[in-house]
């Protein structure tokens, strides 16, 4: 199961929910996970420009409304 999240970055709760994201964040989880799919330095790069692009498409649908 695919769960996407999408936050309102005007929101004031925004903040508060970036701050329960960070606190739960594992970093054992997230290396393994890194390892375990392979990626090296430019599977990484591609995959944060993916995200970059992903959160530029979202603020401009959301706030285009």
């Amino acid at each position: 199961m695919n769960i996407h999240f999408i936050f309102d970055l005007d929101s004031p709760e925004f903040f508060d929910d970036m701050e329960i994201i960070a606190r739960d964040f594992d970093y054992n989880v997230f290396m393994y996970a890194v390892v375990y799919r392979n990626m090296n330095q430019w599977k990484l790069e591609a995959q944060l420009v993916d995200v970059r692009n992903r959160t530029e498409v979202l603020k401009l649908e959301y706030h285009t409304w």
